[in-house]
């Protein structure tokens, strides 16, 4: 619901996470992964998403535009 309220695809956060041009990682997250924050410009504005990554898993927990 909170994606679809901040104009958000499962694919544009997916795709910001594995492309993503800033990584800073925050902390480990339940599933054993790492929590981080992943940048990443598109036009005028910025792609915020924290996810948790383990290998080639991905949890997305949310995102924004700035």
């Amino acid at each position: 619901k909170r994606r679809a309220e901040r104009g958000l695809s499962l694919e544009e956060m997916t795709d910001v996470v594995w492309h993503s041009e800033r990584q800073v990682q925050q902390r480990r997250g339940e599933h054993g992964g790492f929590i981080s924050e992943f940048t990443r410009r598109s036009g005028t504005r910025t792609l915020t998403v924290m996810a948790e990554v383990k290998k080639t898993e991905c949890w997305l927990i949310t995102g924004w535009w700035e």
